[in-house]
């Protein structure tokens, strides 16, 4: 992974400073700070299904 020096060092602090909502992700995309809402219950339930199969086989 490499890390950028954004051109505007306002933009950092903004991000850092954010208060994010618990569930959502907050990212810097191409200088752009962008704000994800939480993923459906959908994956979240798949995963837990096959986490719960791998653990029952002794994987």
């Amino acid at each position: 992974m490499c890390a950028i020096e954004p051109e505007d060092p306002y933009l950092v602090a903004d991000f850092l400073a954010m208060e994010t909502p618990e569930g959502y992700r907050t990212e810097l995309v191409a200088g752009e700070i962008v704000v994800s809402p939480p993923q459906d219950g959908g994956h979240d339930t798949v995963i837990s299904r096959v986490l719960r199969q791998v653990f029952r086989s002794g994987g």
